[in-house]
């Protein structure tokens, strides 16, 4: 389904009356009933299906975003393999450093 020019309100009853109102402009109604009424195995479908309808399309949205990587993989990567490097040799300097405040015998 093709959600980008999908723009509803943020929330509430205008919300679900929105994708309502999407689903009935795209034609997805009767598609949507028949599979929702099967997979419920009911024998007539609800007054308020096209309700619950919308309801499944706002919790599908909710779910299925995904945040993208703050940065791009390969340099993600090196800033990764930087930190570690840094912190496997962080030991030897911390040991050389205490070893400075002890006097030597």
């Amino acid at each position: 389904m093709e959600m980008k020019g999908l723009n509803v309100p943020r929330g509430g009853s205008e919300f679900i009356d929105a994708l309502a109102a999407w689903i009935v402009k795209k034609g997805l109604e009767a598609k949507m009933t028949r599979d929702f009424v099967a997979k419920r195995r009911l024998k007539n479908a609800p007054a308020n299906v096209l309700t619950q309808l919308a309801w499944s399309v706002a919790i599908t949205r909710r779910s299925k975003i995904r945040r993208r990587s703050w940065y791009a993989k390969s340099k993600s990567a090196a800033v990764t393999d930087l930190f570690n490097r840094v912190s496997a040799g962080l030991p030897d300097i911390v040991m050389d450093e205490i070893k400075k405040q002890f006097p030597q015998s």
